[in-house]
């Protein structure tokens, strides 16, 4: 075992915001669940396709990563980052073009010389002859899928523009060989009518908070050597980051980041050590921007209620609730519709965003959610999470601890 005391040379392995891949490996737990049900689809040859839907920055794209690293080599297999994707990739002929061109780079093959021009022309003439001696068949991974319901740009052709009807075609053609798993981050409610009948006849999953133990794993094992964690530590983490993956790497990152930088003389990490990393976090505060900016506005503004309504720790009743939701005016002006608040707390609560106690009170299970929430006013809070976040907010976010 290295020496706790003086031990200040090595890599911080936590990550604040991108996917965690193959090489972070070692700050990889749990999902072993959803991991096993959708290689067990993979290597069955699944006919059917699989639906994965999480909140905003819940480890989707993580997720992936592992999926693809451990078939790497044993199954091809073709990544779609919808959110990536130009109009011209958004076309018939580009969509099946890119992927053609990822399949390729996973079995070997150079990258065709030719574009198919319909969806009859993929399935009957390149698939085929790209999949040619391929005993394994091939896995279609696509993240975000919401995205590809993308406004048709004017420049476009309507005849070869990817419409959801001709995705659900792609994916479920007779002649399609694919076992496909989407990813997507939008609640099914809010997706168009397009994409509610493309995931409602797949086998859906989710990916949920992290559970308490996967949580302690996150924080005590890649660094046991090196770093121990007092109990009362591991309680403060757990309990300002709710679990949540991101929020958890944040400030697990910024707490080891303090100490390489010998701003943490001990090696014994204390609750007083995570409070300070709670405060003037950079890598917190973008994580925090990505995830609220997920919420709808009505779960948005339901929690921004709940935070204020929330009195020392012990939750907000519904009666406390609704006198700070008739406070609450739209940015726009005008009165918001509260009348069906309760359903939208009871999706918080089943995405595990929300706790309600057995004496029917509220509280934001994310400490620093809550903290978030509570902080600002309503306008700052729309301005920053409701509307799309500029490279300025960004960078505004960045600096924050600067």
């Amino acid at each position: 075992m290295a020496d706790k005391s003086t031990a200040r040379d090595f890599v911080n392995p936590y990550k604040a915001g991108a996917p965690l891949t193959a090489n972070d490996h070692g700050v990889f737990f749990g999902r072993s669940k959803l991991l096993k049900t959708l290689l067990r689809s993979i290597k069955a040859k699944s006919t059917e396709f699989s639906s994965v839907f999480g909140l905003r920055r819940c480890g989707k794209s993580s997720i992936i990563y592992k999926l693809m690293d451990k078939i790497d080599g044993e199954i091809p297999y073709a990544f779609i980052d919808c959110l990536a994707l130009d109009d011209r990739e958004l076309t018939i002929e580009g969509f099946t073009k890119l992927v053609c061109s990822e399949l390729c780079r996973t079995i070997n093959n150079p990258p065709p010389k030719c574009s198919p021009k319909t969806l009859d022309d993929f399935f009957d003439n390149h698939l085929p002859v790209l999949l040619k001696g391929c005993k394994q068949t091939p896995v279609l991974f696509m993240d975000e899928i919401e995205a590809l319901d993308r406004k048709r740009p004017a420049d476009i052709d309507e005849d070869v523009w990817l419409t959801p009807r001709d995705f659900y075609s792609f994916i479920t053609d007779r002649r399609s060989c694919f076992t496909v798993v989407i990813f997507f981050g939008t609640p099914f409610e809010r997706l168009s009518q397009g994409f509610q009948g493309i995931l409602k006849n797949s086998l859906k999953q989710s990916v949920l908070l992290l559970e308490d133990k996967v949580a302690r794993d996150l924080i005590t094992e890649p660094l046991k050597d090196v770093l121990e964690y007092e109990e009362d530590a591991i309680t403060a983490l757990i309990r300002a980051s709710g679990n949540h993956p991101l929020l958890l790497q944040s400030l697990l990152k910024k707490l080891v980041d303090r100490y390489l930088d010998n701003k943490i003389s001990s090696s014994s990490i204390t609750a007083s050590d995570v409070g300070v990393a709670c405060n003037n976090n950079s890598e917190l505060e973008l994580a925090l921007l990505w995830i609220v900016k997920g919420f709808e506005l009505s779960q948005g503004i339901l929690l921004f209620a709940i935070a204020n309504a929330c009195k020392d720790n012990l939750g907000a009743s519904v009666k406390e609730i609704e006198s700070h939701l008739k406070k609450i005016q739209e940015p726009v002006g005008g009165s918001y519709d509260f009348i069906l608040w309760e359903q939208t707390a009871s999706k918080l609560v089943e995405f595990g965003y929300l706790e309600l106690s057995d004496s029917s009170r509220y509280t934001i299970k994310q400490g620093v959610v809550a903290a978030f929430f509570r902080d600002n006013t309503l306008q700052e809070l729309m301005k920053k999470c409701f509307n799309e976040a500029t490279d300025e907010d960004l960078d505004e976010a960045r600096e924050l601890s600067n």
